[in-house]
């Protein structure tokens, strides 16, 4: 019996022990648990920084196509305001070349009215001399 009573204990010590070893893995693994938690909080953390830069970026890059576009907007019509200038600017001078060419001739006849005139004044003066002698 003295046998079975030292089996007995034997046979309790191990269980003591193993129930032990769980509870301190029980214990290693609320640690482990916790780490865990920690890191993956960690990482959302990350991940979240992650998408607001992701979405500030697709914000950024819709407002920088947003811009190109008015800007490549602006550009043509600065394009053509300046195209619709430079045909102005052609009038004008086609314009300012036909009244340049008109002075011209009102002063080429008016040179040739007034030498006439003189021509004239000329010949009334000799005709008058003859007449006088």
């Amino acid at each position: 019996m003295q046998k079975i009573c030292d089996e007995i204990r034997r046979v309790d010590a191990t269980i003591l022990a193993v129930v032990s070893q769980q509870g301190n893995s029980g214990t290693r693994a609320k640690e482990n648990l916790n780490d865990a938690i920690c890191a993956a909080e960690v990482s959302l953390s990350l991940v979240d920084l992650y998408c607001q830069d992701a979405i500030f970026f697709f914000c950024f890059s819709s407002q920088f196509v947003i811009l190109t576009q008015e800007l490549s907007h602006k550009i043509q019509e600065i394009k053509s305001k300046a195209e619709q200038t430079e045909a102005m600017v052609q009038d004008i001078c086609s314009d300012i070349k036909k009244l340049d060419f008109a002075k011209k001739n009102i002063t080429t006849a008016v040179t040739a009215l007034s030498r006439l005139t003189m021509l004239g004044k000329l010949s009334i003066i000799y005709s008058g001399q003859a007449i006088l002698k």
